[in-house]
């Protein structure tokens, strides 16, 4: 298993780009703001199947992580690097595979880890490009633009726990005993770990834990597990705890919870 990979709030610098749509059209009610909200229940909404999103970083920009959280993508997109805002053979160009749909019916988040990609390098544009019809207009919950990738000191242990919510969920039993259940609205993904780490390592999930304010601010981390090693927009679910057991050597029990994609996608 790989180490998990993470992001702290402020790694996240699609607030330094102007966006602009350079194909397709936007739904009034679903703007473009939405793409960089925080929000992914509140997604950027598209009225046509073809769209393509252009990334003004004003310098050349280094932007090793993109990811795309909660989306209703059903063809690759791709995401292309260039120094102009010219996208005929752009310098970069990597493809963002859409992953197997799952029985929920929800796809993998996608993200690229450009550092292990060929011509990965700082552009001033950069793109989000999708030209081939998808099976229905354009959804697109939240764009996250990492420009660095973290890792942790030493990886979780592999007695984890993985755990599932349905927000909204109701049920009752009638007076004859049979139970009715309310389905709910989408699916939130859990992940509680263990982490026994040296103190330099301890700092390192101590300061991501900071840069979130503890459970105020969203993160993306890349769990690489089974059933999760796409990009996940979450919160940590516990503020800073930690046991101290022997000299450099602590346990820390942390644990994240993936944001609500909403009833819009």
């Amino acid at each position: 298993m790989s180490k998990l990979l993470f992001n702290h709030p402020s790694d996240n610098i699609i607030a330094n780009a102007t966006i602009t749509v350079a194909a397709g059209t936007v739904d009034p009610l679903y703007p473009i703001a939405n793409l960089s909200n925080g929000n992914p229940a509140l997604p950027l909404k598209f009225t046509t199947k073809q769209f393509r999103l252009v990334f003004d970083w004003g310098t050349p920009t280094l932007v090793p992580l993109p990811a795309l959280v909660h989306h209703n993508l059903t063809v690759a997109s791709r995401w292309e690097g260039n120094a102009t805002d010219s996208w005929g053979a752009p310098t970069m160009s990597h493809a963002l595979p859409i992953g197997t749909i799952d029985q929920d019916g929800y796809r993998p988040n996608l993200h690229l880890d450009l550092t292990a990609l060929s011509n990965y390098g700082a552009f001033r544009y950069t793109s989000l490009v999708l030209d081939s019809d998808n099976a229905a207009n354009v959804v697109l919950g939240e764009l996250w633009t990492g420009a660095v990738i973290r890792d942790v000191t030493h990886n979780y242990s592999d007695g984890f726990k993985r755990a599932d919510q349905f927000p909204g969920r109701q049920s009752f039993v009638t007076d004859g005993g049979v139970t009715w259940i309310h389905a709910s609205i989408g699916r939130l993904r859990g992940l509680t770990v263990d982490f026994e780490t040296s103190d330099a390592g301890l700092a390192v999930l101590r300061a991501w834990n900071l840069a979130c304010g503890g459970m105020n601010r969203p993160t993306l981390l890349v769990p690489d597990i089974a059933d999760g090693t796409d990009a996940w927009l979450a919160r940590w679910t516990t503020d800073w705890a930690y046991t101290g057991q022997f000299t450099n050597d602590d346990v820390l029990s942390a644990g994240w919870l993936e944001l609500a994609r909403g009833p819009a996608i």
